[in-house]
């Protein structure tokens, strides 16, 4: 017998180029205890929906799709980054970067600040990281589409009070129980709700696994927050 991660990870394996909630509807389909999957039930399977499923020459690719830029971002981006950029060098460094995040609304822990810091400054340049490389940052970079330039004597209004919401959303949609946790099946689409879309089972789980870092087989929405404001900085997402 297997069960919805075990079964999965095989489809994934075989190439089939279909969702993670196609991979669940079609195992609760032919699972109607939503135990394990039995052999007969594979069979089942097998013959209902194999061979109509649409296969993928890298099982294991993912895709994106670009995002558009626009003068606006262009010039808020520029106005972030000259605000920190004390000594108009055209660099800014870790204490300066942290304090632009900060007025972006964008809330970090220190060892998450430090690595998305070392993320964005891909030459490793000694001296920081340049305007250029913050606008390429920048531009993939989902939550900007909310976000506004901070400006002298006015407090910049956050984006995290939007994304907050958005992602209680999604969040609450999958945690049933209201309890605030979300299984690994839960995670799974709900990874696609917030435009992770065409992630292998594998990379799924990876990911679940990280997040849960008390390996209980649950997170809760503060530890989905934390991760997601990261990864979503250092990923392009659909």
């Amino acid at each position: 017998m297997i069960d919805e991660i075990e079964y999965s990870l095989l489809l994934d394996a075989l190439g089939a180029d279909c969702s993670f909630r196609q991979k669940i509807n079609m195992y609760n389909d032919v699972d109607p205890n939503h135990d394990t999957i039995d052999l007969h039930e594979f069979h089942t399977f097998y013959y209902k929906y194999w061979s109509s499923l649409p296969r993928r020459e890298d099982p294991q690719a993912e895709d994106y799709e670009a995002v558009e830029w626009t003068v606006e971002d262009e010039e808020m981006t520029r106005t972030a980054f000259a605000k920190y950029d004390e000594s108009g060098d055209g660099y800014i460094g870790q204490e300066e970067f942290d304090r632009l995040l900060e007025d972006l609304g964008i809330i970090l822990r220190k060892a998450d600040r430090v690595e998305l810091f070392e993320a964005i400054n891909v030459s490793k340049n000694e001296e920081g990281v340049d305007n250029q490389t913050f606008e390429d940052w920048w531009f993939s970079f989902p939550g900007r589409q909310s976000a506004q330039a901070p400006s002298d004597g006015q407090d910049a209004p956050k984006w995290s009070d939007e994304l907050d919401a958005a992602l209680k959303r999604s969040f609450s949609k999958y945690d049933e129980s209201g309890d605030g946790k979300i299984s690994f099946l839960e995670f799974g689409l709900l990874l696609e709700d917030v435009g992770c879309k065409g992630y292998s089972t594998s990379k799924i789980l990876g990911l679940y696994e990280k997040i849960d870092e008390d390996e209980s087989g649950e997170i809760c929405f503060d530890e989905f927050k934390q991760w997601w404001v990261l990864f979503s900085a250092t990923h392009k997402v659909r």
